[in-house]
């Protein structure tokens, strides 16, 4: 029993003599590879190695070996054809396919076949999935434009009550500018001067005021507030002590304004106002009320503006 190691170690140095004894060396085959031109989109003798290997487990193509397989491919309609013959043998294989990678599978399977019979039980290797789709960044988000300031000049001639006694005529001149849906404007206002009659005298009342008016557009249809500065002048004559006043004017209030016309260099702007005075002015003769600036004063215009 002392000597069971180098029994051990003679009987598997006899099996491994007994195995390479009975293993086969691998079969290699010179490949003849021909494509003809209606078919050179085909692969040619690297992929049929690569194909052929997948199955056999090594390339079995060798430019010295004894026998030599001949293949040639080619497309003489709709479909692909491959002709397989061993040199000096008459025995030949027809094979056909609608796509060439289709037709290179079924030559790998027939040429492993050939070479090693065992080879057609192996199931066919599957094929390679498809590279996944390359990523493309997000498409950057649209350039969003800065909002443009159009500027306007022009005047507006209207009617007005309340700023001098009946109804006066009145023109006003506006500056300002429009951004987005917002639009601010600076005015001058002058209403003509309206008399009334007292006794035997007259007094004429005209008002000279300054605004500042701020609007938002919606669409074609504004809304607006604004306020007002100036001066209401009053002026007596055909009195004894006949003479000229003139007193503050203070108001605020809301404009609604609507777009008659609309170009790229014109404007045409139809326009309601309503004032409340804050301060109001009374013109007297002798200690007599002769005309007060009413609480309220309205006017209608259209303003016709040059915008660039």
């Amino acid at each position: 029993m002392k000597h069971w190691p180098h029994t051990l170690l003679a009987a598997i140095a006899i099996i491994a003599t007994a195995s390479d004894a009975f293993a086969q060396p691998r079969a290699t085959v010179k490949l003849e590879l021909t494509v003809a031109p209606a078919a050179s989109a085909c692969p040619g003798a690297e992929a049929l190695s690569v194909e052929v290997a997948k199955r056999l487990g090594y390339v079995p193509f060798s430019p010295t070996a004894a026998r030599t397989l001949v293949v040639h491919i080619d497309k003489p309609a709709d479909s692909f054809t491959a002709t397989l013959a061993w040199r000096a043998e008459s025995t030949t294989r027809e094979l056909s396919a609608k796509t060439c990678d289709e037709l290179l599978r079924a030559i790998g399977l027939a040429v492993s076949i050939a070479i090693d019979p065992l080879a057609g039980t192996a199931p066919a290797p599957k094929p390679e999935p498809p590279p996944p789709p390359p990523v493309e960044p997000p498409a950057p988000p649209p350039a969003v434009a800065a909002p443009k300031t159009h500027w306007h000049v022009g005047l507006a001639p209207q009617a007005t009550i309340g700023l001098a006694p009946g109804v006066s005529p009145a023109l006003a001149i506006r500056v300002g500018a429009t951004r987005r849906n917002w639009s601010a404007s600076v005015e001058a206002q002058a209403n003509l001067a309206r008399s009334e009659t007292y006794e035997t005298g007259d007094v004429d009342a005209s008002t000279v005021i300054g605004s500042v008016v701020a609007c938002h557009w919606l669409g074609a249809l504004a809304t607006c507030a604004l306020v007002s500065g100036g001066a209401v002048r009053g002026q007596g004559s055909g009195f004894v002590d006949a003479r000229t006043v003139t007193r503050a004017y203070v108001g605020a209030g809301a404009r609604l304004a609507w777009a008659v016309a609309r170009t790229k260099h014109l404007v045409v702007e139809g326009f309601a106002d309503v004032r409340a005075a804050i301060l109001r002015t009374e013109l007297t003769v002798s200690g007599n009320e002769v005309w007060t600036l009413p609480p309220a004063a309205g006017g209608i215009g259209i303003a016709v503006l040059a915008r660039w």
